[in-house]
């Protein structure tokens, strides 16, 4: 079985014994670097690559003589670490071999990964609109979906860092408490950038987003997925990317809002076992079927998802899975 970026294959629809010959077939299934994700060229995004245990000078040197348009940073809660930050990107080959030539310097000359840094991701905010449907969408597919994105988002290891739920803690179970108090009255744009935008340390951001000018593409009107493990693997940064933007693109789809609001319904069964410590098979699927529109995109994000195909516990080791990246 070949995944192509022609086909479109529903996978949540699958009966068992296609199922199986589909997941033997991802298991096997690594991921490429791809020179474009095919998405619409004026999409901007940005990327924020934290390191540790890694003199920050040596990064400043590098990135002052081969970019000079990334900044070397600081990042307070590393010791010895920091970041690094691209300038406004675009889905194009330039782009990506410049992520994968920062990501091949910090990973060669020694810097590291850590259960205390992250791999956060600004996508330009203009993406939206302003169609209030398409903003109550988004609200909707966050709550349905947020932990499966928590487990993909833990990248190439085992399990989500330790520090997530200080730094990017999960949101949904407080969204729906507020959505549901609103969803029978009016709601104009400004109610609900009020329900998303309660704390930059939520698992999405949206304290850059300018609410009153969503369309500016000069300031830094951005909306952060901060939950992402850090990683150095360009495959991984981009494959979020790729899922990330096709998340906010799908609200412009037309969704299965049934499954939808049935996932709403029963999102606390989600965080009780432990929303990513366990494989929600069914609505990585459905996941996959809404958001991508082909076999390729599906296939290398459901492989992230899967990792090493088991279930997890809160006292698993924090580590790398079993290889799904084709370098």
């Amino acid at each position: 079985m070949t995944f192509s970026d022609k086909d479109n294959t529903q996978v949540s629809k699958l009966n068992k014994n296609e199922l199986i010959e589909y997941k033997e077939a991802l298991s096997e299934y690594f991921i490429d670097y791809r020179d474009t994700l095919k998405l619409d060229e004026r999409i901007q995004f940005g990327i924020e690559i934290e390191y540790d245990k890694f003199p920050k000078e040596r990064v400043d040197d590098f990135i002052a003589i081969r970019y000079p348009k990334w900044e070397s940073k600081f990042e307070t809660s590393l010791h010895y670490g920091g970041e690094v930050t691209s300038p406004i990107l675009n889905d194009n080959k330039d782009s990506w071999e410049s992520i994968r030539e920062v990501c091949d310097f910090l990973r060669i000359a020694g810097a590291q990964e850590s259960e205390e840094a992250g791999a956060h991701i600004h996508v330009g905010a203009d993406i939206m609109g302003i169609n209030i449907y398409r903003w109550i969408k988004l609200v909707k597919l966050i709550l349905a979906y947020e932990n499966i994105l928590y487990r993909y988002s833990a990248g190439e290891y085992t399990r989500l860092r330790d520090n997530f739920n200080s730094v990017c803690y999960p949101f949904a179970l407080d969204l729906l408490e507020d959505y549901n108090c609103i969803k029978h009255l009016g709601v104009s744009n400004n109610v609900v950038y009020k329900l998303l935008n309660k704390s930059r340390f939520q698992s999405i951001n949206f304290k850059n987003v300018e609410q009153n000018n969503i369309t500016d593409r000069m300031r830094k009107n951005t909306i952060e997925f901060r939950f992402p493990n850090a990683t150095l693997e360009p495959i991984i940064w981009q494959n979020n990317t790729n899922t990330f933007v096709r998340f906010l693109l799908a609200t412009r789809k037309e969704l299965d809002e049934e499954y939808i609001e049935y996932r709403m319904n029963c999102l606390g069964d989600h965080f009780d076992n432990g929303f990513y410590d366990y494989i929600d098979e069914e609505g990585a699927l459905h996941f996959a079927d809404q958001i991508f529109d082909n076999d390729l995109d599906k296939a290398a994000f459901l492989r992230q998802y899967y990792k090493d195909f088991s279930n997890i516990d809160p006292y698993t080791q924090y580590k790398l899975t079993k290889r799904f990246i084709n370098n």
